[in-house]
Parts: structure tokens; C-alpha cells; sequence
């Protein structure tokens, strides 16, 4: 976050944000774990009795430190494991170095807390092991549904050079903060919006996304599940949406085929952001959950 990158991404943003984030950066640093010859990296945090579970953001594009927010607000009373999981080939894969993680921390049951990206690893973890989850928070995601597939997209990202591809991408990002959002939220938002710019720049090649496509084009296609896969789990899950979100027609997917839910629909004017744009509302909704 400095020189050209800084000049690029974060004009105009606001400077109490960006100390933030640099804070944030500065006292929380990374721990590393062998995967089978892979390098992984993933922040431990926090301190209390149960443990968070942070899933990586954008198929293992986004690092940990995007959720910065979440991590800084629960870290005051729940142990936080947040994985950087770059480069994995399917969603077994990703789902097996999260439990490597948790093993070598010495943690048995998880709280799992996931959006958008996340919340799609979120529900892959879920279903292949609920048994180790005490309770599910979904939030601004969608649903496996094979219909959704379109594999021309990978097609698209073989046959297109970076350069094309890249604004085409950023252009797609930049609707996710599409909704009216209220001058209150309007600094975090820009912040964010900035940030996630400047990540996925930095992680934008061929390589990358077709990786990332290929685990959503898998999570549609093999991850769909059922109410009746989890009649031995006694938890609960959590639902948070907004009227206006990208996926808000997934929701009843999600409760259809959940155990357990709760559901909580924000309004019009939050949109894919609902962290950001309420997060007093956000974090309260969820804290009065997991009491």
C-alpha cells in the first residue's frame, strides 16, 4: 500500500481507514504450516474459549488480512484461525488444509463465519464436516447450482490476454458496491472497494482466476446439498442477506437446504456490503447468534 499502487488504488480515500489497515497489518503476523510441499500461511488471533474459523475470500485470492474487520472485532472474545489457502486444485484440497490448520493448533470444534467468496468454502467445509461445526454464519453468498455454471467463462480467461481481462474483472468488482449506500458508510465502503482493487490486482493472472473459476465451476456442480445430509447436527446457522445483494435469490436455497436457520434481510441500500455499510447492526446480529 505505497507508491504507485497507493496513487492508483486509494486517492481521494480516507486516511483513518488506511492507518487502520496498516495497523492491523503491523500486529498481526502470519504463521506457516507444510501442506504436502505447500506452504501455507494463516493468521491465529484473539483469545476465549471457542474458536472462529475465517475461510479464505475469493477461492484463495483474497489473503486474510481483507477481513480485517471481522478478525479485529472478534478476536476480543473468540480465537480466530484465518488461512491464506493460494493455488489449491479442488475444494477437498482446500477443505484439507483448513483441518491441517485447525490440527496443528490443537482446535476439535469450530464456529465458521463466511460471505460472499468465503461463504461458498464456508458451506464446502460445512458439508464435509459438520460434524466439527458448532455453528454456520452465511452471509451475502450464494448457493451451489449446477445451472449457474457457464464454462465458456474459463474459455474466455484462456483465450483473452491480462490486459483485456483485467478492467472487464475490475468493472465486475466495482458492482458489488453498487447499492445507494448511506454518507456514513461512505469512507469504509471506498476503503474497502480500494483494497480489494489493489489485492486482486496483485494477484490477477491467467493462472489465478482460472483456478478460482474452476473451484466455483466445482462447488456448482458437486456441492449442492440437502436438508436431510445433516440430521446428526444439533447447531445452528445463520443467514444474513440484503434485498438489494447480488444473490439474494439464493436465500431461500440456503434456507431450504440448511439445518437449523435463522435469517436476517437487510433492506434495500446495503447490497453486497453489509458488514460495511451496517456493522453495528452486522456484528450485533451475529454476536446475539453465537450467545
Amino acid at each position: 500500500m505505497s507508491g504507485k499502487s497507493f496513487d492508483k488504488f486509494y486517492e481521494g480515500v480516507s486516511q483513518e481507514e488506511i492507518q487502520n489497515f496498516q495497523h492491523f497489518k503491523e500486529t498481526h503476523q502470519r504463521k506457516q504450516l507444510d501442506y504436502n510441499g505447500l506452504l501455507v500461511e494463516y493468521l491465529c488471533c484473539g483469545q476465549g474459549e471457542k474458536t472462529i474459523l475465517l475461510p479464505p475470500g475469493g477461492f484463495g485470492i483474497l489473503p486474510p488480512e481483507y477481513g480485517f474487520r471481522s478478525i479485529t472485532h472478534f478476536e476480543k472474545n473468540y480465537k480466530i484461525i484465518a488461512p491464506d489457502v493460494p493455488g489449491v486444485r479442488h475444494l477437498d484440497e482446500a477443505i484439507a488444509i483448513l483441518n491441517r490448520i485447525l490440527d496443528a493448533e490443537g482446535i476439535d470444534k469450530v464456529i465458521v463465519i463466511g460471505g460472499s467468496g468465503a461463504g461458498i468454502t464456508a458451506q464446502a467445509y460445512f458439508k464435509r464436516n459438520f460434524a466439527r461445526v458448532e455453528a454456520l454464519v452465511l452471509y451475502n453468498t450464494f448457493s451451489p447450482k449446477k445451472e449457474r455454471n457457464k464454462r465458456g467463462g474459463l474459455w474466455i480467461i484462456r483465450i483473452f490476454p491480462g490486459f483485456i481481462l483485467r478492467p472487464l474483472f475490475m468493472k465486475k468488482l466495482s458492482r458489488l458496491a453498487s447499492a445507494e449506500i448511506p454518507p456514513e458508510a461512505k469512507e469504509r465502503v471506498d476503503f474497502n472497494v480500494a483494497l480489494l482493487k489493489e489485492m486482486f490486482t496483485a494477484k490477477f493472472n491467467k493462472k489465478a482466476m482460472l483456478s478460482a473459476l474452476k473451484l466455483a465451476f466445482e462447488f456448482n456442480e458437486k456441492d449442492e446439498y440437502k436438508l436431510g445430509d445433516f440430521k446428526e447436527w444439533k447447531g445452528k446457522v445463520l443467514v444474513i442477506t440484503a434485498e438489494d445483494d447480488l444473490y439474494f435469490k439464493d436465500t431461500d436455497d440456503l434456507m431450504k437446504n440448511l439445518p437449523n436457520t435463522e435469517l436476517y434481510a437487510f433492506p434495500k441500500g446495503v447490497g453486497h456490503m453489509a458488514p460495511l455499510v451496517h456493522p453495528d447492526k452486522f456484528y450485533g446480529l451475529i454476536d446475539r447468534f453465537l450467545e
